[in-house]
């Protein structure tokens, strides 16, 4: 029990806010478990409550089209938000549209969605933070 008062007692002096405590519940592997505790255990109108805020914060699933000049031909890029399985991302080049002209999009990507003014979606090494 020790260790865990010094835990709580350091995120409150580190002044760790609920975005933060999202991160390091994720690294740690139990942000389902800790989806399904708090649901489980909080009032239902609660959760009522948050899944029409949601609804109202993000509320249809949304398509991103993207083209980036390359000099092998334009790469298209197709991103989902909130789609029925959560997000999603394909894209296609010029040759692939070439090659295979009615199903040229590669779905093999990976895609973060970030909410907040401060979060990245790439590390300083320039790789996706997943």
């Amino acid at each position: 029990m020790a260790t865990i008062n010094n835990i709580v007692k350091q995120l409150q002096e580190m002044q760790v806010d609920g975005e933060t405590m999202q991160v390091i519940i994720e690294k740690l592997g139990m942000d389902d478990q800790m989806l399904r505790q708090l649901v489980l255990t909080k009032p239902t109108e609660m959760t009522v409550e948050l899944l029409e805020e949601k609804e109202t914060l993000y509320p249809y699933p949304s398509w991103i089209g993207v083209e980036l000049p390359h000099h092998n031909g334009n790469v298209k890029v197709c991103i989902g938000i909130n789609q029925e399985d959560g997000h999603e991302v394909s894209f296609c080049n010029q040759a692939d549209i070439e090659q295979s002209p009615s199903d040229p999009w590669n779905f093999d990507g990976d895609l973060v969605v970030k909410y907040g003014k401060d979060e990245r979606v790439f590390d300083d090494n320039h790789k996706l933070n997943k």
